[in-house]
């Protein structure tokens, strides 16, 4: 399951355009959909929480343009007791995967995307849009699957498949 930087540090709306920004350059600078390694990797010292310095030194470390103000901000949303220090546990509690956070806001589309899903792979390939729509053109399926692959794997995850679903002549 891909867990993005934002959403597991709880970026408050005001901080939204970075959520836009820099998500998929997040995941990619820190290499981990695993909280659990994605914690260890910025846990400086292995103390078991993450201070102000772990992250500035974990964006730094990977030339990310995060000012101070937005690092406070991250922690403040994922301490809970207000001390300035995020456990694990704290961590944890605001992560929430990019599906998670479309299947909470599109429940029709997360539902309508677990019943063409054949087999509970986590994506759609050619064979589950065709068994969706068995009288459909080949050749249009392919289009709408190479249009939804954004990362042109020829298999529609979730968030593509909400992307396209936004134009439902597409689907």
């Amino acid at each position: 399951m891909k867990r993005s930087l934002p959403f597991i540090l709880g970026l408050s709306t005001s901080l939204l355009s970075i959520n836009t920004v820099y998500a998929a350059g997040l995941e990619q600078a820190f290499q981990s959909n695993d909280p659990h390694k994605l914690f260890k990797e910025l846990d400086a010292g292995n103390k078991g929480y993450l201070t102000f310095e772990d992250l500035k030194a974990g964006f730094k470390e990977r030339n990310l343009p995060v000012n101070d103000a937005m690092i406070k901000e991250m922690i403040r949303m994922a301490s809970k007791d207000g001390n300035d220090l995020t456990t694990f546990a704290e961590f944890t509690d605001v992560a929430e995967s990019e599906e998670e956070r479309l299947a909470r806001i599109y429940p029709d589309l997360h539902r309508q995307f677990k019943e063409m899903d054949i087999g509970n792979k986590g994506y759609l390939n050619f064979a589950d849009f065709k068994a969706k729509n068995q009288s459909a053109d080949d050749a249009a399926i392919m289009d709408i699957i190479r249009t939804a692959s954004t990362d042109g794997d020829d298999q529609v995850s979730f968030e593509e498949y909400c992307a396209i679903a936004k134009r439902p002549s597409q689907i």
